[in-house]
């Protein structure tokens, strides 16, 4: 009788440690770099791509660019941008978690649009100038090695340029979203 509790003591302890070891991640190596795009906003034409280096335990810089060319009735505009990211995460885990930053570029607009009616004469306007922005944010790496990496966020950015210097329709303050995928190393 004593040697089946041993038995069957054995085989529970077993069982269980093997189940409890794979709830053990497959690498804890810490994650300091993300390279991550924008796939849904890809789908209205707005392509953004983004590389983030942990600096420090809560702080990461980025660098991230943009480029959006939307088709509207005879108008035929470009946006170009490049930014540099400054995030701080206060739970002291870089790249994972909440973050608030700010970023600082260099954007370039052109718009060029063609009477729509008569279909006479265009006109062509450029603007350039640097840009500045802040963000709320919240990313997960994910997956056996964490090295899955979703960034949802929103914020605001302002392009620092002469509201002449292109058409009306042109906006200089505007809101951002993203919800960015990568791969985390």
């Amino acid at each position: 009788m004593r040697r089946y509790l041993v038995i069957s003591g054995a085989l529970v302890m077993g069982v269980l440690s093997s189940a409890a070891a794979a709830q053990v991640p497959v690498s804890t190596t810490p994650k300091h770099t993300v390279i991550s795009v924008q796939p849904l906003s890809a789908m209205i034409a707005v392509y953004a791509i983004e590389i983030e280096q942990a600096v420090g335990a809560a702080m990461s810089l980025g660098v991230g660019g943009t480029f959006w060319s939307p088709d509207f009735a005879g108008q035929d505009m470009t946006y170009t941008s490049g930014d540099l990211k400054l995030r701080y995460y206060p739970q002291g885990r870089a790249l994972e978690g909440f973050a608030f930053g700010m970023s600082a570029g260099y954007a370039h607009i052109k718009d060029k649009s063609t009477d729509v009616i008569f279909g006479t004469g265009t006109s062509e306007h450029t603007a350039s100038g640097p840009t500045i922005g802040a963000n709320i944010e919240y990313n997960w790496l994910l997956g056996r090695n964490n090295g899955f990496f979703l960034g949802l966020g929103v914020g605001a950015k302002r392009i620092i340029a002469k509201s002449d210097d292109v058409s009306d329709d042109v906006r200089f303050g505007y809101p951002t979203a993203r919800i960015s995928i990568g791969t985390a190393f």
